[in-house]
């Protein structure tokens, strides 16, 4: 049993103490001052060192009744100071540390926005608007300004590609997009290279089928002992081959392109999966933003993802995943075996202009793991301020941006 447990516990048994009017008056007496001490505690180690101070001729802390035993100063602290201090301790001891100001330097509020307009257009699916919708999306043509102005970079017309596989028999069941981009400007965080943006979930049985094989699998490329979610991995295991022989054909060069993934829900998490197996044959994976990623893996593969993609030192960029709300989807699924991974940009709500917090994810004070499982919701999930149209999940105008290639 950790201290913390050790310390609620024990704070349990005094309360019952308290109210047990069968035990002596000793007894009563020794649990209120190990209550005391946690008081005191609480207020501040002065407030306990007087606490402690105060026991004198009066055989106790003032107050208390005259002429009947009490515990010892020693016992007082040994039985309620130290056992609080040591879950105390513990407990800040187990908290991640701040979010270092030189990664959160690099979160950008303007690419953000950028790559959650990309992973929308994934939902248009193998329209044939889909292309010319990615490339007005991301121009630079003058005097227009696009979603990617911003964020000084755009899409090199001729080269949008779709990832189009069938998976469980379904066709178009996986879908995803591919444009080569290029920086519009020396200071863009940009580089010349392509952004993969996977489409998630829809209404389809292979999607589904995909989304509920939570079994844990192992496999993956170059990350002994991890396990991710089956579902996922076997989803990326269907477009592999294609999807590398898709930045071959643009031109896309392990150790010579930079490639940066987005996606939505379980395209987030796919998007993942996609950063490390290139990462592992060579490609450089660019600072990239993931929209409401559920867990994906164990947590050998959330420390391994974290070492990666989110800290500084690494090879290759942060991967920020963004969270809006009460999210249910982004603690999904709630099975222990799954760990949390990444560095979460978390907007309290459809009104927030900039990031609420930049914070570890899972960290208790953290984005939605500050609310409990029973505050969460399923209809945050679409919703996000940073998206077009505030939203992932419905299109204003879908026609036009899906069939005809408009940008929204």
């Amino acid at each position: 049993m950790s201290d913390i447990e050790q310390n609620l516990v024990n704070q349990h048994e005094e309360e019952v103490l308290l109210l047990n009017p069968t035990l002596s008056a000793d007894a009563r007496r020794s649990a209120t001052y190990r209550r005391l001490a946690k008081v005191g505690l609480v207020l501040g180690a002065g407030a306990c060192i007087a606490a402690v101070a105060s026991m004198g001729s009066l055989g106790g802390p003032r107050g208390m009744p005259v002429g009947v035993s009490t515990p010892s100063k020693t016992d007082f602290i040994e039985e309620g100071m130290l056992p609080f201090f040591k879950g105390l301790l513990a407990k800040r001891a187990a908290a991640p540390p701040p979010v270092p100001n030189a990664i959160k330097k690099l979160y950008s509020e303007d690419s953000v926005r950028a790559f959650a307009a990309l992973a929308k257009i994934s939902f248009c699916g193998p329209l044939p608007g889909v292309y010319a919708a990615v490339a007005e999306t991301c121009s630079d043509n003058e005097g227009v300004v696009s979603d990617c102005t911003g964020a000084q970079f755009k899409v090199t017309p001729g080269f949008v590609r779709t990832i189009d596989d069938s998976d469980l028999g379904i066709p178009d069941s996986i879908f995803g997009i591919l444009a080569k981009v290029e920086p519009t400007s020396e200071t863009s965080a940009i580089k010349s290279g392509a952004i993969i943006a996977i489409r998630g979930s829809v209404d389809n049985n292979g999607n589904s089928i995909r989304d509920k094989e939570t079994t844990l699998d192992d496999g993956l490329e170059g990350c002994e002992g991890c396990k991710v979610h089956q579902g996922y991995h076997e989803s990326y295991n269907k477009f592999e081959a294609s999807l590398q022989m898709q930045l071959e054909g643009i031109g896309c060069q392990p150790g010579a392109c930079t490639i940066y993934v987005t996606g939505h829900g379980s395209g987030a998490s796919v998007a993942s999966l996609v950063a490390w197996e290139l990462s592992e044959i060579g490609y450089i994976i660019g600072t990239s933003y993931i929209f409401a990623p559920p867990k994906i893996g164990d947590d050998t593969f959330s420390k391994k993802m974290n070492k990666k993609f989110a800290a500084t030192g690494s090879d290759h960029g942060i991967i920020f995943s963004v969270s809006h709300g009460k999210d249910s989807l982004v603690r999904w699924p709630f099975d222990a075996k799954f760990a949390s991974w990444g560095i979460q940009a978390y907007y309290a709500d459809d009104s927030a202009t900039k990031a609420t917090q930049i914070c570890y994810s899972g960290s208790s004070d953290c984005s939605v793991w500050q609310y409990t499982k029973a505050e969460l919701s399923s209809v945050d999930t679409c919703d996000c301020p940073v998206a077009p149209d505030h939203g992932f999940c419905n299109f204003i105008g879908f026609e036009a941006q899906c069939y005809g290639g408009w940008s929204h």
